[in-house]
């Protein structure tokens, strides 16, 4: 009896789906181990030394207690800083278990695994190089101390833990059935890396595309049967306003916490609204035609990678779509810039 034959595309190259031979690597996990738990040490060392847990954690864990107590969580604003609760509602069903352990116990754990995950994103970049426990231990420490990432840390953000949940979806393995499960939880968590859905469509993932664009929808009809109210505000009044509509408290609270010129918003709107003005016409109609031509090239790139072999670098230059085509990109949500300097160091030889 033969073993089947990969399925290939009309070029005669493997699908972008099946099993990536980049895959097979000479890095062994556990040449990540000796840095993690030194990091993890010196991590949670300045975590005890701090006043109070991070911010963005305590936002998180204020629009859970809200949703518990019964409040409107996207009427209300959270902290010293006044900052709102931006995510879906299926968001606040993720975040449930922080309202069951302490702050710094949730602090402690988000930061553990946020670390663990730059370590398996990196992992994921180097593809086909093989690296011992010293390069690991570089290449994870600056990892570490590259903006977005202590930034994310700094603040107890959930980007790692997303970037982790999306590239385990669909950058690594064969394709399953349920590829694209990943993806659709984490655009249920934050809208953004549903951009991805464009690199499976141009890739002709149909299946992996269908899978996400169901399991994103599951996770609107499951806040609307959890938390009818609170989904309700949220796609009914929320987002429309936060969009263009007419605005409403919500609007005005995000437009405060979160301004569009602030010099930190590394994005093509952020760009555009300090260039030409924030919430002006002329920002959003730029925004539109420079940001969707720049992501859509982004994208494109990254497609044309994946159909020539190199799935992993495709993915990981497509994901630069998600922070471009964004309005709001803080510097610490430039995350994936990271594993994609690797995988172009990894891939320069082949692609070159």
């Amino acid at each position: 009896m033969t073993a089947a034959a990969p399925r290939v595309v009309p070029t005669g190259r493997a699908e972008p789906g099946a099993a990536d031979p980049g895959e097979r690597r000479g890095t062994s996990p556990a040449v990540w181990l000796p840095a993690f738990v030194l990091l993890s040490a010196a991590v949670l060392t300045m975590l005890v030394m701090r006043e109070d847990p991070p911010l963005d954690l305590r936002v998180y864990t204020g629009g859970v207690r809200a949703l518990l107590e019964g409040d409107n969580v996207y009427n209300l604003t959270y902290t010293s800083s006044q900052l709102t609760f931006t995510y879906p509602p299926f968001a606040l069903l993720a975040f449930l278990p922080m309202a069951w352990v302490s702050p710094w116990l949730g602090s402690a754990l988000t930061l553990l695994v946020s670390i663990a995950c730059v370590a398996f994103l990196l992992h994921v970049a180097l593809g086909r190089a093989g690296v011992g426990v010293v390069v690991a231990t570089v290449m994870l420490v600056a990892a570490m101390v590259a903006e977005p990432v202590w930034l994310t840390l700094h603040f107890g953000q959930v980007n790692l833990i997303l970037a982790a949940l999306i590239t385990a979806d669909l950058a690594t393995g064969r394709d399953r059935w349920w590829r694209g499960v990943g993806l659709g939880i984490a655009a249920g968590i934050k809208l953004s890396p549903l951009t991805f859905l464009a690199w499976l469509l141009l890739t002709r993932q149909w299946r992996a595309a269908a899978v996400a664009t169901g399991t994103f929808l599951a996770t609107i009809g499951v806040s609307f049967v959890v938390t009818p109210g609170t989904a309700r505000a949220f796609w009914l009044d929320t987002l429309p306003a936060s969009a263009g509509g007419e605005p409403n408290h919500m609007s005005d609270a995000i437009a405060h916490s979160m301004p569009k010129e602030y010099l930190g918003n590394q994005s093509v709107m952020g760009f555009m609204s300090r260039w030409f003005g924030p919430d002006t016409d002329a920002a959003t109609l730029a925004w539109l035609l420079v940001g969707g031509v720049v992501s859509v090239a982004i994208v494109a790139v990254g497609a044309w990678l994946t159909l020539h072999g190199e799935r992993v670098l495709g993915f990981f230059v497509a994901s630069l779509a998600v922070v471009v085509a964004s309005p709001i990109a803080w510097t610490h949500h430039w995350v994936w810039a990271i594993p994609l300097v690797v995988a172009l160091w990894e891939s320069a030889p082949r692609v070159a």
